[in-house]
C-alpha cells in the first residue's frame, strides 16, 4: 500500500503533466488536440466522473487519516507508558546527591520534579549515547526501553516525552517568532492551508430588488516539510552523576541552534538550499509594503518613516500588529529617536526604555540584519500570523555517533526535526500586505 506521501507525489506528477500541456497550448495560442485532451480528461475527469487526480486525492486523504491514527495510537501507547512510569519515577526515584543540580536548570522546571525529569532524560542519553549498562537497566525497569522497541515496530524513533517537550519548549522560548506566526501540524510531507483571498460584498438593494451575489474566494498556502538537524559534541568521559547538567546543556544547544535557523529562514531566506528553499520576508514583500528611507543606514530612519510604516499597514479587527527588528536597529535608530523626543528623564536613563513604539511591542530578532546595507529591510511591522506560516511535521528524533570524532574521543549527538516555513504577504507592487517594512535606500 502506498503511503500518503507517495500518493501526493503521484498527484503532483499528474498535475505537472497537465499543466505542461496547457502551458504549451497557451504559448502556441491553440486548444489542446485530441490526444492532449484525452490525457487532460483522464487526469481531471469528464461528465461528472472523477479523474485520476481526484481518485488519488481520495486515496491520499484516506491513507493520511490511517497514518495519522497509527501515530496517535503509537503516541498514546508511548505517552501512556512514559506518563505511568514517569509518575512512578516521581514517586519512587530519588536523585543521587552527587547527580543533583548545582546551578539553576534552563530547560526543566527548577524544582525537585524538574530535576527528576532531567534525571530520567539523562538516563536515556546515557543508555543511547554511552551504552551505559546501569542506565539501560533503569530504562528497562521503568518500561521506557520496552516503549522504544514498540515504537521501532511502528516506524517511529522514540524520545522520552519530557526530553522532547523540554526541547520544543526551549525552542519556542529562544525563537519568539514561533508564537507570532500561524502554526499547523503536518500529517504528510506536503500540507495545504486554506487561505481567504477576498470576502463578500455588502450592498444596499432597493425594495423587492434582487440582492447582488458575492462570494468568498480562497487560495491555498502550501507547506513543504524540510529536514532540520542540529549536531553537538560531548565528552565521552561524562559520568552518570553528571547527567542532569549534561542533558540540560544538550537541550539548550539544540534549541538555540534550531531557533536561530528558523528565525533566519523567516526573515532572510532567499529561496536557496542555504535556507531550505524558504523565501523569507526580506525577499518576499512586494514594493507596496515597503517604506524606503532617505539613507543607506538605519541611522537615517526618521520618526516619519516609522509613522508611515504604521499608516501603510492595513489594520483590521482582531489584528495583532507588532514591531520586529534586531538590537542593532533598535539601538541605532529607535533609541536615538526616543531620546530626541523631548529629552530623556533620569528614570529612563537608569531603567531604559520599554521595548515599544507608538504603543506597539518591539520584538528583538537577532537573525535580522545587524549591519548597515543598501536596499535592505531592517524593520517589520504587522501581524505575522497573516503572512508567515510554520508547519511541524514530526517531533524530534535523536541519534548519536562515536565514530564522527574518533580522534577527539568525543561523542556527537544529533537532533532531527521536520518543519516548513512559507511566507505569503498578499501584497503587490502597489498594495500593502499584512506585514509592512522600512528599508534602506539603494544608494
Amino acid at each position: 500500500m502506498k503511503s500518503a506521501h507517495e500518493l501526493q507525489l503521484e498527484i503532483d506528477d499528474k498535475n505537472a503533466k497537465v499543466e505542461s500541456i496547457l502551458a504549451v497550448c497557451r504559448e502556441e495560442n491553440r486548444e489542446p488536440d485530441s490526444e492532449e485532451q484525452v490525457e487532460i480528461d483522464a487526469a481531471y475527469g469528464t461528465d461528472g466522473k472523477p479523474g485520476a487526480i481526484e481518485q488519488l486525492q481520495n486515496k491520499m486523504k484516506n491513507r493520511a487519516a490511517i497514518e495519522s491514527r497509527q501515530r496517535e495510537i503509537a503516541a498514546a501507547k508511548l505517552g501512556g507508558s512514559v506518563q505511568r512510569h514517569h509518575n512512578a519515577v516521581k514517586d519512587r526515584i530519588v536523585v543521587p546527591a552527587r547527580a543533583k543540580r548545582h546551578l539553576a536548570l534552563k530547560n526543566f522546571a527548577n524544582d525537585e520534579a524538574g530535576e527528576k525529569e532531567a534525571y530520567v532524560c539523562g538516563q536515556y542519553l546515557l543508555a543511547n549515547v554511552f551504552n551505559h549498562a546501569p542506565a539501560k537497566q533503569f530504562l528497562k525497569e521503568h518500561g521506557i526501553l520496552n516503549a522504544q522497541k514498540e515504537a521501532s515496530t511502528l516506524g517511529l524513533e522514540f524520545v522520552p516525552e519530557p526530553l522532547e517537550a523540554a526541547l520544543l519548549k526551549r525552542l519556542q522560548a529562544l525563537c519568539p517568532i514561533l508564537s507570532k506566526v500561524r502554526v499547523a501540524s503536518m500529517v504528510s510531507e506536503t500540507h495545504r492551508i486554506p487561505d481567504r483571498l477576498t470576502g463578500t460584498t455588502v450592498y444596499y438593494p432597493d425594495e423587492l430588488a434582487a440582492i447582488t451575489e458575492s462570494n468568498l474566494t480562497f487560495g491555498q498556502i502550501t507547506l513543504t516539510a524540510r529536514k532540520m538537524a542540529a549536531l553537538t559534541q560531548i565528552s565521552s568521559e561524562v559520568e552518570a552523576d553528571g547527567v542532569i547538567s549534561m542533558v540540560d546543556t544538550v537541550i539548550d544547544d539544540f534549541a538555540h541552534q534550531m531557533a536561530i535557523k528558523i528565525e533566519d529562514d523567516v526573515f532572510n531566506g532567499d529561496g536557496t538550499t542555504t535556507y531550505g528553499g524558504v523565501t523569507g520576508l526580506g525577499n518576499a514583500l512586494g514594493a507596496g509594503s515597503l517604506i524606503t528611507a532617505s539613507g543607506t543606514g538605519v541611522g537615517s530612519f526618521t520618526l516619519a518613516n516609522f509613522e508611515d510604516c504604521v499608516g501603510l499597514n492595513p489594520f483590521y479587527q482582531g489584528a495583532n500588529q507588532e514591531w520586529y527588528m534586531s538590537m542593532f536597529t533598535y539601538s541605532q535608530s529607535v533609541l536615538p529617536l526616543l531620546n530626541a523626543a523631548g529629552g530623556t528623564p533620569g528614570t529612563e536613563m537608569t531603567n531604559g526604555w520599554r521595548p515599544a513604539l507608538f504603543g506597539f511591542p518591539i520584538n528583538i530578532c537577532q537573525s535580522m540584519p545587524s549591519a548597515d546595507a543598501v536596499s535592505t529591510s531592517f524593520v517589520y511591522f504587522g501581524d505575522m500570523s497573516q503572512s508567515v506560516f510554520y508547519g511541524q511535521r514530526q517531533g524530534v528524533s535523536i541519534a548519536t555517533s562515536t565514530d564522527y570524532a574518533f580522534n577527539t574521543d568525543s561523542i556527537y549527538v544529533r537532533a532531527i526535526g521536520r518543519n516548513a516555513v512559507t511566507v505569503n504577504n498578499h501584497d503587490s507592487a502597489s498594495v500593502a500586505g499584512s506585514v509592512t517594512a522600512i528599508q534602506t535606500a539603494a544608494s
